[in-house]
């Protein structure tokens, strides 16, 4: 089964799934973040909870990585839990509105807040005032 990446900031991880999931030292995990490789594997035979929850835990551990944040292993954890609990309580939080993302609202706002400076103290905010 094909699966959509992840994606983190710029980078796409792989994500798939496998049943009866390996550390490398042979113990069972539920999921395995492979940063070098831009990969995210979760064990396939999760409830879909946990298996949400895996996918936040291992993508928290790439998120780390990739901007240079420390989080240990327990604060992963404790967020991936949060967040999944967060996202299955408030439906409206899931980003279903993709309007929310759009810049050009905020950039109008700005646009027009300089317009105002500009009437309100007769100077131009962008202007440089050395002289």
């Amino acid at each position: 089964m094909s699966h959509n990446p992840i994606l983190v900031g710029p980078l796409n991880y792989a994500y798939d799934e496998s049943p009866d999931l390996r550390a490398p030292s042979g113990r069972g995990i539920f999921g395995w973040c492979d940063t070098t490789r831009q990969a995210i594997l979760a064990e396939q035979n999760m409830y879909p909870a946990r298996k949400l929850a895996c996918r936040w835990h291992e993508t928290l551990h790439a998120v780390a990585n990739d901007y240079g944040i420390r989080l240990s292993e327990q604060t992963v954890a404790t967020l991936a839990m949060v967040i999944t609990q967060i996202l299955r309580d408030n439906p409206e939080m899931r980003g279903a509105d993709e309007s929310v993302f759009s810049i050009i609202p905020i950039i109008e706002e700005v646009q027009k807040n300089q317009g105002k400076e500009v009437k309100q103290n007769g100077t131009d905010p962008g202007a440089d005032d050395s002289s």
